[in-house]
């Protein structure tokens, strides 16, 4: 689990952006075609074939709350629903390498979701708390931890110099046979729930005396292979934040927070 920084800017998606002020909410840069509306510069194909914005092929897609459907997203917002990041195949269209436009890290305007580019904060604490062992503060470790009766607490610093930046919690679960100095293990139905407790944990932290949840983030059903954004929000610039991990199902998991080389 991961905290990536995204600098915010406003949205050149005239027609959206016009929806989502009447609604008096942030510009959540839909991917969308709106009849009269201006088009948006910066889309490219990339040599194999995926749809790239300003040089990344990373979309959101992001729960409606409405028939099971999602909507596509170029960048993160605190009023999106719950969303997995995707990444989106042109048919037949993919350019020459020789033609193929290039991308300078600089003209990008949001940080990846993903530990091979751009700034990301690991867990600095990692903290289990037993239900069954409710006054035993088992100090850090370095591994996350769900069962029926454990959860796991993670401490994130946050660097002055996110100030005015947005925020994305981030849960990458690769293929266990792309790790190459991680492992994990895991069974049951893969729903856990997330939520941003109202102070940073401690290494005295124990189930009975843990900070309080401050908000729920939702529940998600995790699986080897995917990567989830969990949360979007201002960055808190210059302060510690903690987010609880916990069983909302059959889940069992172990896997050892690792920031070397990702899939």
């Amino acid at each position: 689990m991961v905290v990536s920084c995204v600098h915010a800017f406003n949205s050149q998606f005239s027609q959206t952006q016009q929806v989502v002020r009447s609604a008096s909410r942030a510009p959540t840069t839909q991917f969308q075609c709106d009849q009269g509306a201006t088009p948006e510069s910066g889309f490219s194909i990339s040599p194999s074939g995926l749809l790239e914005f300003q040089g990344s092929s990373e979309f959101l897609a992001c729960d409606t709350g409405q028939n099971g459907g999602r909507n596509i997203h170029v960048t993160p917002s605190k009023d999106l629903g719950q969303c997995v990041i995707v990444e989106l195949k042109a048919d037949s269209c993919a350019p020459s390498a020789s033609t193929a436009p290039s991308a300078s890290p600089s003209s990008s305007k949001s940080c990846p979701t993903t530990l091979s580019s751009g700034n990301f904060e690991f867990p600095h604490l990692i903290i289990p708390v037993d239900s069954k062992s409710p006054n035993t503060a088992f100090g850090t470790s370095f591994n996350g931890k769900v069962t029926s009766a454990i959860s796991s607490i993670f401490n994130f610093d946050i660097p002055q110099a996110d100030s005015g930046k947005m925020c994305n919690l981030v849960f990458l679960f690769p293929q266990k046979a792309d790790l190459q100095t991680s492992s994990f293990s895991f069974s049951g139905d893969g729903k856990i729930n997330f939520s941003k407790l109202s102070k940073a944990a401690t290494t005295s932290t124990t189930f009975k005396n843990a900070p309080s949840v401050s908000q729920n983030l939702g529940d998600i059903t995790i699986s080897p292979g995917h990567s989830f954004v969990v949360s979007t929000f201002s960055c808190p610039a210059g302060e510690a934040i903690a987010f609880e991990m916990k069983n909302a199902g059959t889940t069992d998991l172990e896997f050892f927070e690792d920031f070397n080389p990702s899939p």
